[in-house]
């Protein structure tokens, strides 16, 4: 995949932030074309503590441009407003599923926002 192979030439990329103070997996949650992506930002983010220790690759950061100061995974769970939702919802439900595999999205994150 061209976006590992990135990843792996340039780690610190993972770590660089938007003109909205966005880390990149952050801003890939807010783009329906780029949601896939966000599993493995996470991944390769872990590796390198991006967002901090313990915060899951920016996963747990707080997204800067989000209302009421929701974290990245929040942000993905309420998947926003969009034109057509359908494909945006299962967009976000798979990459939730790939998180929850991936033993990154975890029983007790569901639990905390039910």
């Amino acid at each position: 995949d061209t976006v590992k192979e990135l990843i792996l030439g340039i780690p610190d990329a993972l770590s660089v932030k938007n003109e909205g103070d966005q880390l990149p997996v952050q801003s890939a949650v807010w783009h329906s074309d780029s949601t896939k992506y966000v599993p493995i930002l996470a991944k390769e983010g872990i590796k390198h503590e991006v967002g901090g220790r313990g915060m899951r690759g920016g996963l747990l950061a707080v997204d800067p441009i989000s209302h009421n100061g929701k974290n990245t995974l929040q942000v993905l769970a309420s998947s926003g407003i969009s034109s057509d939702p359908i494909p945006r919802d299962t967009a976000c439900l798979d990459v939730m599923k790939e998180l929850r595999k991936a033993n990154i999205l975890l029983q007790s994150d569901i639990k905390e926002h039910e």
